[in-house]
């Protein structure tokens, strides 16, 4: 599901998927607008999370598919598992 979807099919506005995702407005409507430059990946997972997940950060930040060689995999940490679980507390 894409995001304009995601608002028609809930009957949020902009300006009220923007708060509850906690982005600016701007971002959301830029987004809609087409301009994708303006979503960071952080503000792409905020909008993920505020629409349940039902709109992946991959499709914010991708919505016409993934550059070739690209991937959303994430790398390797340089923290051993303990030092993770402590990072995490």
């Amino acid at each position: 599901m894409n995001l304009k979807d995601f608002l028609q099919h809930n009957n949020l506005s902009a300006a009220a998927f923007a708060a509850r995702a906690g982005v600016p407005v701007s971002s959301v409507t830029r987004y809609l607008a087409g301009s994708r430059e303006s979503v960071t990946p952080l503000t792409a997972a905020k909008m993920s999370a505020a629409a349940k997940g039902l709109v992946s950060v991959q499709e914010i930040l991708f919505p016409h598919g993934m550059p070739k060689g690209a991937r959303m995999t994430p790398r390797a940490s340089r923290h051993s598992s303990h030092d993770a679980k402590h990072l995490m507390k």
